[in-house]
């Protein structure tokens, strides 16, 4: 298979929703998946329908990872949330969109919403050697 050129991430602002956050649950990292930590601090609820992408750092910038299914992959979990003051696992397996991952630093990007706008949250992690 040829290689495939790297696109560079148009993501500028993540992690912008006071008072909610996400993170890697220690433990559960592998090359085939994670499970996502969504912490809402806030006194509002938080909406999500379960969409992440990956991106890699390369030379200090964030590059979308490429799926191994052309773009053919769609989120349909609707209606889907975490109460204010709450927690949630998300359980990720990303093998069927992008394989498994190969060594490096990435980041997972994870949208969500209040009743006003909509965010992405993004937490980093590292595939080791």
């Amino acid at each position: 298979m040829p290689p495939t050129k790297q696109v560079k991430s148009d993501v500028t602002e993540v992690n912008t929703l006071d008072e909610v956050s996400l993170e890697v649950l220690d433990d559960t990292l592998t090359p085939s998946g994670l499970t996502l930590h969504l912490i809402n601090g806030a006194e509002h609820s938080v909406g999500y329908n379960g969409s992440f992408s990956l991106e890699r750092k390369i030379e200090g910038g964030w590059y979308v990872v490429n799926d191994v299914v052309g773009g053919r992959f769609a989120f349909t979990d609707e209606g889907l949330g975490t109460d204010k003051n709450s927690c949630t696992d998300m359980a990720i397996d990303w093998r069927g969109i992008y394989g498994e991952l190969d060594a490096g630093d990435y980041r997972v990007l994870f949208d969500v919403n209040n009743e006003l706008e909509d965010y992405t949250l993004a937490t980093e992690f590292q595939i080791p050697k």
